[in-house]
């Protein structure tokens, strides 16, 4: 079971190894960091998910956050 980031966690796993689990319940999930993230640009101050994920228009974080994506 996850929520926010942790539904991310669960999104990125079951994506990954879907042989693992039978369900998943993932309440509010973040599983899209990098698609929220780049719709948040617009705003001068840094969202909470820029600080903790980092600025996904630098390439080191857009790849690292392109890798947990569920699609």
């Amino acid at each position: 079971m996850g929520g926010s980031a942790g539904g991310l966690l669960m999104g990125a796993v079951t994506n990954m190894r879907p042989d693992l689990f039978g369900v998943v319940v993932a309440k509010v999930p973040f599983v899209d960091a990098l698609n929220t993230m780049l719709g948040r640009q617009s705003s001068a101050s840094p969202s909470a998910s820029t600080r903790e994920w980092g600025n996904p228009n630098e390439r080191q974080y857009y790849d690292y956050n392109h890798v947990l994506r569920p699609i």
